[in-house]
């Protein structure tokens, strides 16, 4: 009979180390990974027909690559609803978002709203927070923060955005800058209805990234890269067009458009407010 007890107990006492040893207390990683955040969402302006919006936290600053908490997808529709995010590591969050994700381009989002002391709308149509953001800490004395109310500006969705490439072909000037602008006529006449900033042949390689945004939904029947003259400030030449062969020059070494060359027009809808892709081969020996 004596072994049986000395088994019972030695069963009860590895049980109750094993509960022990669940505990919150001595469960260092149930504690680091048990706070939480929550809060109100207030919208401005119409639900877009598409997508999904989310809150996001981020440990860095400005916020990269893949967020470090998310919540689940808000309701379409609703002007006001509440939200939460369980299971957060101890430390900083450097920002938290409120973001629209296109169903077309699912690995990026575009921010609609931010947390701050203010309680007013704090991003642009270019995505740029306008307002100081407000970091939260979660921490074992600290483990859940209410109220965190963000306001989120939907009409930043109504906004078209045009991106690409610029590939040049011969030697940049010495002098005079090039950009590429959008134009509501054709042929292009007047200031352009929006243009990326400069390229300065010192800072400028062969090939650069372009990104047009902040777009009035409409049609704008040409695109073109062109180069501005110091001492005509007023007129730009023409170096490139977008147009169906956009791995091919448009335009000769005088700056005419070549036989066959049509611009594409770039239509900003409902149905298609992102154009990417929209890449442009310029000739740089037009101002040589």
């Amino acid at each position: 009979m004596r072994v049986p007890r000395i088994l019972i107990t030695m069963s009860l006492v590895f049980l109750m180390a094993f509960l022990a040893g669940c505990s919150d207390e001595n469960n260092p990683v149930q504690s680091q990974t048990s706070g939480e955040i929550s809060g109100t969402i207030t919208f401005t302006g119409s639900w877009p027909a598409t997508g999904n919006v989310q809150v996001s936290m981020w440990t860095s600053w400005p916020p990269t690559g893949p967020p470090a908490a998310f919540s689940a997808v808000l309701t379409p529709g609703v002007a006001s609803q509440t939200y939460k995010i369980s299971g957060l590591n101890n430390g900083p969050y450097s920002v938290i978002t409120v973001g629209w994700r296109d169903p077309a381009d699912p690995t990026g989002a575009k921010v609609i709203g931010v947390y701050s002391a203010n309680d007013i709308l704090g991003v642009d149509c270019k995505g740029q927070f306008t307002v100081q953001t407000l970091p939260i800490e979660i921490s074992d004395s600290n483990k859940k923060v209410a109220n965190v109310n963000i306001r989120a500006n939907l009409d930043l969705l109504q906004f078209g955005e045009i991106s690409g490439k610029v590939n040049f072909v011969g030697t940049w000037p010495a002098n005079g800058e090039v950009q590429v602008s959008l134009w509501a006529t054709w042929p292009p006449a007047g200031p352009p209805a929006a243009a990326t900033a400069a390229f300065t042949p010192v800072t400028t390689p062969q090939s650069v990234v372009y990104k047009i945004q902040c777009l009035n939904k409409g049609t704008y029947p040409v695109l073109t890269v062109g180069w501005r003259d110091p001492l005509n400030p007023r007129g730009a030449k023409v170096l490139g067009v977008y147009w169906a062969q956009s791995d091919s020059l448009a335009v000769d070494n005088t700056g005419n458009m070549l036989s066959g060359v049509q611009p594409l027009p770039v239509q900003i809808s409902d149905a298609k407010l992102y154009w990417s892709s929209v890449n442009i081969k310029a000739n740089l020996s037009i101002v040589q």
